[in-house]
């Protein structure tokens, strides 16, 4: 299979539950999910203060529902700035290890493993990942535009 970046012009399906999930054939994703407790409600909620006072700064309203179409108007280094400041922090938080960290327990940690394994080479090709105590980081790959 031809890997590639994600591109709008070509054809893609949007699928919609709770967050948007873009599916194109050939596109290879990051995703990382987390368990409910990995961030402390005060430790998330800095974060989310942090972000709304970073956009308020460069004139983009943090609750407006296109918030994001704003911030890729602005220049190349202000996005990469917002990206590398808040993704960092994230990740650091993450690998900080809050919460119960029941995937740290095997059992647990197998079931995900399975799970991840289930649609592998059907709805998308699993590249890699990795089950980490609180969160799970994964690389896939549509294989086809998947019905829900």
């Amino acid at each position: 299979m031809d890997l590639h970046f994600f591109d709008r012009n070509a054809e893609y399906t949007v699928i919609e539950r709770r967050l948007p999930h873009w599916v194109q054939p050939g596109v290879v994703c990051f995703v990382t999910w987390r368990t409910d407790d990995s961030f402390p409600a005060s430790v998330l909620e800095k974060w989310r203060q942090d972000r709304r006072q970073w956009l308020r700064q460069r004139g983009i309203n943090p609750i407006s529902r296109n918030w994001r179409q704003h911030l890729q108007l602005l220049d190349i280094e202000a996005q990469a700035e917002f990206y590398q400041h808040f993704s960092k922090r994230w990740h650091d938080e993450l690998d900080a290890c809050h919460g119960a960290c029941v995937l740290r327990d095997h059992s647990n940690a197998e079931i995900v493993r399975r799970s991840l394994r289930y649609f592998d080479g059907d709805r998308y090709e699993l590249t890699d990942f990795i089950v980490m105590p609180n969160h799970v980081h994964l690389l896939e790959t549509s294989v086809s535009v998947w019905r829900q």
